[in-house]
């Protein structure tokens, strides 16, 4: 599946053919918040105007060269400038991924200051920072860079997922710096022995890691669609007086319960995905769901 993603993604042919297709379009744009900032931002502001917040996650085309990463650090800089001209910084938060900053492929100390400078940019206007956690290989990595970043930019926040092992630790260990951590159920394939082998214990994890989260001083950034798991949340606030928490969820998914959410006081925020790589975004979240495959290929030939 992955290898059909991956070649699905990359082949400009279906790119064409996705631009060509009213169909396809549609089905994407569900779940996509534009191809580029002009049609992101009518979407940031409906947003807020029904009280969400926002995330948003910038999808480049692919890194290519490593010169390329100076234009991608200016994208991320326009994006954030945008969001200020706005007005909404109040309201945003940019999900930033390492690996549109050469993470594996260029040193560890390049990430780090290109990541160093658009965090800064983004506490100058009062825009949130939260780092993605990304494939197993590289949780270490983002983790040493939200540690360096963190003495400076302490409301810089980062991903754990929960579907490891290890996550109740690092979840113990940055709620002891009052770190606002986004606790996800975890998508990327990890070796057997340091991942769980079941839906059940994912969720006791999740629990576990929310619990830890609440409790040890860190903002838990609660990152769900699962009813279960909400329900769980509201009961620690509920127990604890918890304050200092928000909820999470993607575009186009859920999209009655993020207004209810709201509604009813909590802080809702919606993750935005946007830009070059938008067909590659949908195709590879597609993984998880395959029937969105299945529908994808079907509008692509013009089937309903």
């Amino acid at each position: 599946m992955k290898k059909l993603i991956d070649k699905l993604a990359g082949d400009e042919r279906v790119r064409e053919a996705v631009e060509k297709s009213p169909a396809t379009r549609e089905l994407i744009s569900r779940y996509i918040a534009g191809r580029d900032l002009d049609e992101l931002m009518p979407v940031v502001d409906n947003h807020v105007w029904k009280g969400l917040d926002v995330s948003i996650n910038y999808l480049p085309k692919q890194l290519g060269r490593v010169q390329n990463l100076r234009y991608v650090v200016d994208d991320y800089k326009q994006i954030l400038q945008r969001i200020s001209d706005g007005g909404f910084s109040h309201k945003a938060e940019l999900s930033l991924r390492l690996s549109t900053l050469g993470m594996g492929q260029v040193f560890p100390e390049i990430t780090l200051e290109l990541a160093r400078e658009i965090t800064r940019t983004a506490t100058n206007l009062d825009i949130d920072v939260c780092l993605d956690m990304e494939d197993f290989e590289h949780i270490h990595t983002v983790l040493v860079v939200h540690d360096q970043l963190h003495q400076d930019f302490p409301r810089i926040g980062v991903t754990v997922q929960a579907n490891l092992k290890r996550s109740l630790k690092d979840v113990e260990r940055l709620a002891e710096k009052n770190a606002r951590i986004r606790i996800v159920k975890g998508s990327y394939a990890a070796p057997d022995a340091d991942s769980f082998d079941s839906r059940l214990k994912v969720d006791q994890s999740y629990v576990h890691c929310l619990r830890k989260a609440f409790e040890g001083g860190g903002v838990p950034l609660v990152a769900t669609h699962d009813p279960r798991l909400i329900e769980i949340s509201e009961a620690l606030v509920k127990k604890h007086g918890y304050s200092d928490y928000e909820y999470q969820m993607f575009y186009g998914v859920r999209t009655f319960e993020q207004r209810r959410l709201v509604d009813t006081g909590r802080t809702c925020r919606t993750q935005l995905p946007f830009g070059p790589d938008w067909i590659g975004y949908y195709l590879r979240r597609a993984e998880d769901r395959p029937s969105n495959l299945l529908l994808f290929m079907r509008s692509l030939i013009g089937k309903r």
